[in-house]
């Protein structure tokens, strides 16, 4: 007689843990210096993982001089931050460099690119690197644009995890940068006015959304030429 091995026991399935996933701006993002101001823009799409998305404010300004004050005008009018990656983190790194602008222009002004960079890679030390050793998608992320606007000059720079880096044209982050920077090399000329930055952004953000998932809802502006105007 032949005996019929018996069967295992089932092993009960047990799903592997993960967090949950975290809101965040897998956005586009631009800024652009005009021969008379500056331009920040961006898309306005939050996501949480792949089933819920939701709008929000993406820039951000802080003015160091009241509207139509008599005070210097060579002094700055004010610094503007927008970016992408997790939103909460994002919107940290904000108010952390305006906060650092303002106490740097509250002190009489110094080196403003230092004073990034430092606030910066403290950022990083303190919310991102204790993330290092989790799974790629788990990991914070911060990307962003800075713009300040002068009576006299404006100035751009993008960040990139713990480096800053000036630019004198133009800058793009977030999952729509690569194909937002191949547009801008082609179309962005040195002598436009403000007008036509918009109208540029516009015009990038609107076929980064058209071919890049994660990048949507409405478009925001936010332009600085001596006084801050924004536009939605």
């Amino acid at each position: 007689m032949i005996s019929l091995p018996r069967p295992h026991p089932a092993i009960p399935f047990r799903p592997k843990r993960r967090r949950l996933p975290e809101k965040r701006s897998m956005t586009i993002a631009l800024g652009l210096v005009a021969v008379d101001g500056l331009v920040l823009a961006s898309d306005s799409e939050h996501s949480v993982g792949d089933y819920f998305k939701t709008s929000g404010q993406k820039v951000f300004f802080r003015s160091t001089q009241p509207m139509g004050s008599s005070k210097d005008k060579f002094l700055p009018h004010g610094v503007g931050v927008t970016g992408s990656g997790t939103t909460a983190y994002i919107e940290a790194m904000q108010q952390n460099l305006i906060e650092t602008y303002q106490k740097l222009y509250d002190e009489g002004m110094g080196d403003l690119e230092s004073a990034f960079a430092k606030s910066l890679r403290d950022f990083y030390a303190d919310n991102i690197f204790p993330f290092a050793n989790h799974p790629y998608e788990d990991r914070p992320s911060v990307s962003l644009i800075i713009g300040q606007e002068c009576s006299y000059s404006a100035q751009l720079w993008a960040t990139e995890l713990t480096t800053i880096r000036r630019c004198t044209k133009y800058a793009a982050v977030g999952a729509g940068g690569f194909f937002a920077t191949s547009l801008l090399w082609r179309l962005y000329l040195d002598s436009s006015d403000m007008t036509t930055m918009v109208l540029l952004a516009a015009y990038v953000i609107f076929q980064v959304k058209q071919h890049i998932p994660g990048c949507g809802q409405s478009t925001q502006f936010s332009c600085y030429e001596g006084r801050q105007n924004q536009i939605n």
